[in-house]
């Protein structure tokens, strides 16, 4: 336990927005890593992977925020949007690879798990280490303060450490009601059924992955996409106690999560724009 919160105090003074550990899901590895990523334009898959054996008992996830007052001037898919997630991966890749490095001269193996290096499966982890629950919008996990305004990486290792547990803040069942990020959707690629189906012998809101890459891409308005993140109730608003009270009282019953919602639409909450937060230059 002492060395676990070490790692966390690292963590924090790296500039992490939240660290936590869990025990590695067996299942939350991928099958493959990507090796070649020029030679995909040219050559078969199996040619650029190559297998992911290594498996660690222990992780450690971090996340850091993509910053709110950013969030709070943006429409969430203009040109900020694409730097906002690319900061935020270099931020959290920068800290899992310092700490990766400071297991190994401890004399443990670890590997750093990041953007374009990812062995391991981000949401799998986040929940295994409590740091947030799935949520309608795909793979996006909410964390209970930052909600999926956040990017996240992680070290795998075999340094003992004591886990922390998966958590509930019942944001599966205010997802149910809100459906806020589905609606606002420029593409329509989230689902808005009330229920969730299954897939994969898993229960989850499906996404068209496809129609949501795409405008990513070809986004003539912006470069890539976040506008799921900025309308959400639980990231679309300002640092206080009052907004936490809020988000708090809306995951404990579908009527509480519907007038959470009501409030949030009524005084404009993540459709809005704040000027005096706007720093960047349009193009």
């Amino acid at each position: 336990e002492q060395m676990s919160q070490h790692m966390k105090d690292a963590a924090y003074f790296l500039r992490a927005d939240d660290v936590a550990i869990g025990k590695m899901p067996e299942f939350g590895y991928y099958s493959e890593k990507i090796v070649d990523v020029p030679g995909l334009l040219s050559k078969p898959v199996s040619e650029c992977v190559k297998p992911v054996t290594e498996r660690l008992p222990y992780v450690t996830a971090v996340i850091v925020d993509q910053h709110l007052e950013t969030m709070l001037a943006s429409t969430g898919y203009d040109g900020i949007s694409g730097s906002q997630s690319l900061r935020g991966y270099h931020a959290v890749a920068n800290i899992v690879v310092i700490l990766a490095n400071y297991i190994r001269a401890l004399g443990y193996n670890a590997r750093a798990s990041h953007f374009v290096n990812y062995e391991v499966v981000m949401p799998t982890v986040l929940i295994s280490a409590g740091l947030g629950e799935m949520s309608r919008a795909g793979d996006c996990t909410v964390h209970p303060r930052l909600g999926f305004r956040h990017k996240a990486a992680a070290v795998t290792t075999d340094l003992p450490l004591a886990p922390d547990k998966p958590i509930d803040f019942g944001i599966q069942d205010f997802c149910r009601v809100c459906k806020k990020c589905a609606e606002n959707c420029p593409t329509q690629s989230i689902s808005t059924d009330t229920d969730q189906t299954e897939y994969n012998g898993y229960m989850r809101w499906n996404l068209n992955s496809d129609t949501c890459t795409q405008l990513r891409i070809i986004n003539e308005n912006g470069q890539g996409c976040g506008r799921c993140m900025k309308v959400c109730p639980w990231n679309s608003k300002e640092d206080s106690w009052f907004h936490q009270a809020g988000t708090w009282v809306g995951s404990q019953n579908e009527s509480s999560a519907k007038l959470l919602k009501a409030i949030d639409d009524m005084f404009g909450y993540g459709t809005e724009q704040i000027e005096k937060y706007k720093w960047w230059l349009e193009w």
